[in-house]
């Protein structure tokens, strides 16, 4: 099938049905803000602006216990890597289908729905996850953009703390208080980490010519904010989750772990948005 655009007067964008919906291009007036390397494709990481359903990130020993049931796991999701059915397309959105029916090593049967739409300056993720099965089913969802870095100084975001992690990048439960309110430069960033709050996050990048925020429906959180000070890129990763998510909850972490439930027959819808100023 190969790829499909989007595009009006402002935005403009690629998008691989056939890996996850990966958003492999984005631009803003012509200026390109996603770093699409095709090496990290190639090996089967995470690359462009991937969609993580339904364990973001990692999940200890790959797997997770769930009313009763053990519940094999795959890093960052298998939607990433799902072929997905158009079935609707026009100039400013396209809309994509993947099922994922019940297995001997995944109980559920889901139907996930992603439509990809522009709008002005904005760039939306529509999301619609029907459990069709009869289990409850848990689960999270987030993008991992990864972000031309060379575009921003700064990054700011509402988040209030900061999950400690274990020596497997894997959260402990506990938290610190963390401050990116009023910015905090890229230059000299050097982080990995799930951070969380009370209330829905928004985040942005500023540059010295482009300014980006984002945002989600109420759902989302938490964020990952991963780069390093000889990265290329910036990954600003709005999520619903923490990372280990149901086995957080099990712990006892309910707030920190963020569980969403679908109960069997019904279903959720949820959004993030990308919004771009000069």
């Amino acid at each position: 099938m190969g790829n499909l655009s989007i595009s009006n007067g402002y935005l403009s964008s690629e998008i691989d049905p056939e890996d996850g919906m990966n958003v492999v291009s984005l631009k803003y007036k012509g200026i390109e803000v996603v770093e699409c390397d095709l090496e990290k494709k190639k090996a089967g990481r995470t690359y462009a602006i991937p969609i993580l359903f339904p364990t973001p990130n990692r999940t200890r020993d790959d797997k997770y216990l769930f009313d009763g049931i053990e519940v094999k796991t795959f890093r960052h999701g298998f939607a990433r890597k799902t072929s997905f059915e158009i079935i609707d397309a026009s100039e400013s959105s396209i809309t994509g289908r993947a099922l994922y029916p019940k297995t001997d090593t995944f109980p559920y049967d889901i139907e996930l729905l992603v439509k990809i739409s522009t709008e002005d300056n904005k760039l939306r993720w529509d999301f619609t996850i029907e459990n069709r099965g009869d289990n409850p089913f848990p689960f999270g969802l987030a993008l991992h953009p990864f972000f031309d870095k060379k575009l921003f100084k700064t990054v700011s975001s509402t988040l209030e703390k900061a999950m400690l992690m274990d020596d497997q990048m894997l959260p402990t439960g506990e938290t610190q208080s963390a401050d990116f309110s009023k910015g905090v430069a890229l230059d000299n960033l050097d982080v990995d980490c799930v951070f969380l709050s009370d209330s829905v996050i928004s985040s942005a990048l500023y540059g010295d010519h482009l300014t980006m925020k984002i945002s989600g429906s109420d759902e989302f959180n938490h964020v990952v904010i991963y780069t390093g000070k000889d990265f290329s890129f910036v990954c600003v990763e709005p999520q619903t989750c923490s990372t280990d998510f149901v086995n957080l909850h099990n712990k006892g972490f309910g707030k920190e772990a963020n569980m969403l439930v679908i109960d069997k027959k019904d279903k959720k819808s949820l959004y993030i948005e990308f919004s771009f100023s000069e």
